[in-house]
């Protein structure tokens, strides 16, 4: 299993890239949304306004949810590997975009409840 994942050298970096971007946005949240409040804006859009509020359990909850979906696309990448490399390379960068997005999400949850 270790030399097969050090042959996958690029797919194992590109979901530890991931996970790091899902982890590091909901360290960053907890971190910078500690004391502001315990009812926390988690849904919001420009036209109706706050849709869902929630504490930092919610934000919690979300990132499991994510770096589970991060360690789902990995293995789906390793079997996918073998059948060929277009499709588990999709899968890859899907999952770097997706960590990413988390990111963002984290930063704007962060940027609402700062207003």
């Amino acid at each position: 299993m270790r030399l097969e994942l050090l042959r996958r050298r690029i797919f194992v970096t590109a979901f530890v890239v991931s996970l790091l971007f899902v982890i590091g946005g909901l360290v960053w949240a907890l971190v910078a949304l500690k004391g502001v409040s315990p009812v926390l804006i988690v849904h919001f859009t420009a036209g109706v306004g706050i849709n869902e509020v929630g504490t930092l359990w919610l934000l919690g909850a979300i990132a499991v949810l994510a770096v589970s979906a991060v360690c789902v696309n990995f293995l789906i990448a390793m079997e996918l590997e073998k059948r060929g490399w277009f499709l588990s390379t999709l899968v890859a960068a899907t999952t770097v975009l997706f960590g990413v997005l988390i990111f963002v999400y984290f930063q704007s949850i962060i940027f609402v409840n700062y207003l």
